[in-house]
């Protein structure tokens, strides 16, 4: 004969429910996509800057409904709240990202000598395709809306959310998932080579853990924000200083 479950059934909800904010993140992107549709309805005479700011700032504003409706409705917009800034949590934030970037010139250099391919995203592939202006567009929209929006989505819920019913570690690793499966439709908008999505999602993937574990050490949805930020725009900058 079984045993019951001692646990109460509003704990057991509680715990399914928190768990349950991982498909936000999946929620979030679609919704971010579905959004970003609207920007192929612009006038004839929006160039393709245009449709490409307004179709990030929508897609920004898809993850942020998801992820502030869903704070709103449980209560939960005090998770958002920001820890103790100072010297430290700015030496953390520099570091941290001069680190990633550091490891990005690294890993890039070390696959096109080696002839691994690997695969970018839809962003950058516009400036392969001649429209190289966009980079420094994308370095400025990284800093103002991809990272807060999907820092808010990813850290700020989801991954906050796992803290009540799972260790930290486990919370970062969990919430990275999504992170990294949202990327997918940008990495094969890029290339469809099963092994150079595979490597570029995992690098995706690392860098959630990255962003994922300062978030778990401060408590403070800034400091992600700020190296996601850091991180994307001096990766578009430099692709734009050495030629796409």
């Amino acid at each position: 004969m079984g045993v019951r479950s001692r646990v109460p059934v509003r704990e057991r909800a509680s715990t399914y429910g928190n768990l349950g904010t991982i498909v936000l993140g999946i929620a979030g992107p679609i919704a971010g996509l579905a959004l970003s549709r609207l920007a192929d309805h612009l006038p004839a005479a929006a160039g393709p800057l245009s449709r490409l700011t307004a179709g990030i700032v929508l897609y920004g504003a898809g993850l942020a409904a998801v992820a502030v409706g869903y704070l709103a409705l449980t209560g939960r917009l005090d998770d958002l709240r920001r820890g103790s800034a100072g010297p430290r949590r700015v030496r953390l934030v520099v570091a941290t990202t001069a680190g990633l970037v550091c490891a990005w010139v690294v890993a890039v250099t070390g696959l096109a000598v080696l002839g691994v391919p690997f695969a970018g995203n839809a962003l950058t592939s516009q400036a392969e395709d001649g429209l190289r202006v966009s980079l420094p567009l994308l370095a400025a929209l990284s800093l103002v809306v991809i990272a807060p929006t999907e820092e808010l989505l990813y850290r700020g819920v989801v991954q906050t959310s796992l803290y009540d019913v799972t260790s930290r570690p486990a919370a970062v690793f969990l919430a990275s998932v999504p992170f990294a499966l949202a990327h997918l439709p940008t990495l094969y908008a890029d290339t469809t080579a099963p092994s150079a999505v595979a490597l570029s999602l995992a690098a995706v993937f690392g860098l959630s853990l990255a962003f994922g574990w300062l978030h778990a050490r401060t408590d403070d949805l800034l400091v992600p924000v700020a190296v996601h930020g850091g991180y994307n725009c001096a990766v578009f900058c430099l692709l734009y200083v050495t030629g796409v």
